[in-house]
């Protein structure tokens, strides 16, 4: 019993430390406890935590995708023009498309070429941004009433907003797809191995690809949320997004040398942070100090990785 139970300890450890920080702070901030809160936490995590998934098939695949926070930018901004020619419909399918050239043109250079993801990640985040400036003027988009666009962000079923049930489909599909399909056992092998991979005769081009199509679609998706819920978007909305993706997966215990991970860990790792930035902002933390302390979480959260994967090789 007490066997499992250490194990239990060191598979789950960021679940048990999250319930023990949610313990913590119901205890010792009053506010922190209201269900209402849990709700805005929820509410708070659902756009990080729709990148996120996609983010962790392209880590597990031996990725990075550093462009996810332009390409959101980009598909916000392409919603809420085609809301402003009366068209939903285009709202949702053209930020889409342009997400999945942006996911192709990311994995096949990567691939093709054999160029660090970063590196084309990098420059696509620079390219996609610029992109995204230059079709709308750099000016702030701001969409005419529309109530079925808007419904996607007020409909609500037990006080629980749609989009929060679409985020949590989409772990679900992503952690099937992972476990249970013969793209997710291949993409696990990619990352551990993938000269092993490509002697057994895997495409890794084409699998790469799929996972950085993937993530970019997973992009488009959380941004037409959004726009939906803002009802407004500026081109320079998803800055920043990258890192906080980044935070998410490594706080959930994603390696980034790839190969290791799945979407129930990122999911927890997201919430976890959730927490954390809801707990300093209730405590009036200053927003400086927020983003010290999700730098802090990254830095200990691989340093962490490596000490483990040290450990495993030695």
């Amino acid at each position: 019993m007490k066997n499992k139970s250490l194990n239990f300890l060191k598979i789950q450890t960021n679940l048990v430390i999250l319930v023990l920080l949610v313990i913590i702070l119901s205890i010792t901030v009053p506010s922190f406890r209201q269900v209402s809160n849990f709700l805005n936490i929820l509410k708070s995590i659902s756009v990080i935590s729709i990148i996120s998934c996609g983010m962790t098939l392209v880590v597990i695949g031996g990725g990075l995708d550093l462009s996810v926070g332009s390409t959101f930018s980009l598909a916000a901004v392409i919603s809420i023009v085609m809301i402003n020619k009366n068209s939903v419909v285009l709202a949702i399918i053209v930020p889409i498309i342009a997400a999945i050239i942006i996911g192709i043109l990311n994995g096949a250079i990567t691939s093709y070429f054999n160029i660090s993801s970063i590196i084309v990640t990098l420059g696509m985040l620079s390219v996609v941004g610029g992109f995204a400036l230059f079709y709308v003027n750099g000016g702030t988009q701001v969409a005419n009433p529309n109530k079925i666009f808007e419904s996607i962000a007020k409909i609500n079923l037990f006080k629980i907003p749609l989009y929060c049930y679409i985020f949590i489909i989409i772990a679900i599909i992503y952690e099937i797809l992972l476990k249970r399909t013969t793209f997710g056992r291949n993409l696990i092998l990619i990352g551990t191995n993938p000269e092993a991979a490509k002697i057994i005769g895997i495409n890794i081009t084409l699998t790469r690809s799929l996972s950085f199509i993937i993530c970019s679609v997973s992009v488009a998706i959380a941004a037409i949320l959004l726009s939906s819920r803002l009802m407004t978007a500026a081109p320079t909305a998803g800055v920043g997004y990258e890192f906080d993706v980044i935070t998410a997966i490594v706080i959930g215990g994603i390696s980034l040398s790839g190969g290791k991970g799945n979407i129930y860990n990122t999911v927890i790792g997201a919430i976890l942070l959730g927490v954390v930035i809801n707990a300093l902002t209730l405590t009036n933390v200053p927003f400086a100090f927020q983003a010290i302390t999700k730098g802090f979480l990254i830095i200990l959260a691989i340093t962490l990785d490596v000490r483990a994967r040290s450990s495993f090789e030695n």
